[in-house]
């Protein structure tokens, strides 16, 4: 039975405690840590469907369908698979894997699928997008969708949808409705790094583990910047830069690197009234100490005369932060305080992020011969982009958008 405040009941949050400590000592990486947020999602509250959607942006969700296992093309770790690369020596189960070649120089190898499940649904944790947006499983170069061409509803929805009250034999007017091909492609994001052959060789440390966790990190690092602030040009197009976009001008008079309270409500009331149901803030660390002195006036202290009570905009909760009723988020990925993309209030519901499936991970010395160095290079490819082609102009009103930001202030 549920609870009146929203949460589950005793035995059956008991249950899920231990279905949580199964997963951490029975399943593998990517199920394991996609299978506990699910879980605790659900204990603490939260929606099923929010529980479902953390599922279907895994890696596993997207590309592994009808109890299909993933391969790990003989290794028994990603750790044996590094150390394999490294290695330089040839290897049948590598070479299965290769990219047209037996040497991994001249092409890299592809990841096993399992393994590249445990990096990109490990990663996902420490993104803000890739978890809250709608993704798209590539399995070509590009994929395409048909969305509606109709963000003018002055008129009409949806570009063509036109209701019109007829009376008894009166003729109503067809109107065509207006599509437009959401494209998306598959652009490449390399990462690069080197280390000495004494690391590689000495370390008491796992290299290979090491190297696991530092691919995995830059990864989801650089892939979720570029969903926040991409410029569409061979990268995706990033939340800021997308042409469905609200900017929300400064006020009159205001100082620079400034946040104050009407900027707050003039953002939350430019999304589109159905976006606050998923809608979260976005933000840079540095707008945190203007965020914690905003404050809404609500009466005098003492007297008459006495200083304004100030009650606090934004509320913290055991770490966790939220602006008028909705999470924010705190992250270096935004732009400083001042400039235009500091703060954003968004729905991640609208925007896509396509994802090819194979990892590519290549090794070479040749690049720094004189110092005996080996460069490593991972590759994946993704790309982004809102599904709005423009923000919406409404019957009545200012225009709206599933992304508004605030304009610079500087």
């Amino acid at each position: 039975m549920k609870k009146r405040n929203g949460g589950i009941s005793g035995p059956r949050k008991k249950k899920n405690a231990e279905r949580i400590k199964k997963l951490e000592t029975e399943q593998p990486a990517d199920e394991r840590s996609v299978g506990i947020e699910a879980l605790s999602a659900q204990t603490n509250g939260e929606s099923r469907q929010r529980a479902a959607n953390l599922d279907r942006r895994s890696y596993r969700g997207m590309f592994c369908r009808n109890g299909e296992q993933l391969s790990n093309d003989g290794f028994s770790s990603f750790e044996e698979w590094m150390a394999c690369v490294h290695s330089g020596r040839p290897d049948e189960r590598l070479q299965y894997r290769s990219m047209g070649s037996d040497i991994p120089s001249a092409g890299g190898f592809l990841v096993p699928d399992q393994f590249v499940a445990e990096m990109l649904d490990t990663g996902i944790e420490n993104e803000i997008v890739r978890p809250r947006c709608t993704i798209w499983p590539m399995v070509s170069d590009t994929a395409r969708a048909p969305g509606w061409d109709g963000a003018d509803h002055s008129s009409s929805l949806y570009g063509g949808f036109a209701g019109t009250w007829l009376g008894e034999g009166e003729t109503a007017t067809e109107v065509d409705a207006q599509f437009r091909s959401i494209a998306l492609t598959a652009h490449k994001l390399a990462v690069f790094t080197s280390a000495s052959s004494e690391l590689v060789q000495d370390s008491f440390l796992s290299f290979d583990s090491i190297m696991n966790d530092g691919l995995r990190n830059a990864l989801s690092w650089f892939l979720d910047y570029a969903a926040i602030n991409g410029t569409g040009a061979g990268q995706p197009l990033g939340l800021v830069n997308n042409n469905s976009v609200v900017s929300v001008a400064k006020e009159s008079g205001q100082a620079a690197s400034t946040i104050v309270w009407n900027n707050i409500c003039k953002m939350y009331a430019r999304m589109w009234p159905s976006g606050h149901q998923n809608a979260i803030w976005i933000a840079n660390n540095t707008i945190i100490p203007q965020l914690l002195a905003l404050t809404i006036p609500v009466g005098t202290g003492g007297s008459a005369v006495g200083p304004n009570i100030g009650h606090p905009v934004m509320k913290e909760d055991s770490g966790s932060f939220s602006l008028l009723g909705k999470p924010i988020y705190f992250t270096e990925k935004a732009q400083s305080l001042g400039t235009a993309g500091d703060i954003m209030y968004v729905d991640l519901s609208q925007y896509v992020m396509g994802l090819r499936k194979e990892i590519i991970i290549e090794k070479s010395n040749a690049v720094h011969w004189t110092s005996d160095k080996q460069a490593y290079r991972a590759i994946m490819r993704a790309d982004g982009m809102g599904k709005w082609n423009s923000a919406i102009t409404p019957k009545n009103g200012d225009t709206l958008s599933w992304c508004v930001t605030l304009a610079a202030r500087s």
